[in-house]
């Protein structure tokens, strides 16, 4: 069987890492990757970017979901 070689041009390949992924039952965040191009300069400000997290009344929450007790959410506070 006769093989055909050929000489390609540079190839160039992208990829990207997640920004999150789950480990172990952990979420592991790319915190540099989130905030690269944002105006951040405290732990706090990093923490209101991360995807599940949200400010309510100045207090971060995680992850709101369905809770239990007829559909009422439930979530966890900071503070």
């Amino acid at each position: 069987m006769d093989s055909l070689f050929q000489q390609l041009p540079e190839v160039l390949v992208r990829g990207e890492r997640p920004v999150i992924k789950a480990e172990k039952g952990k979420l592991i965040y790319d915190v540099p990757r989130i905030i690269e191009k944002l105006p951040v300069t405290n732990a706090y400000e990093v923490l209101k970017e991360l995807p599940g997290v949200t400010e309510q009344n100045g207090t971060p929450e995680f992850g709101r979901t369905e809770g239990y007790g007829g559909g009422q959410r439930q979530s966890d506070h900071i503070g």
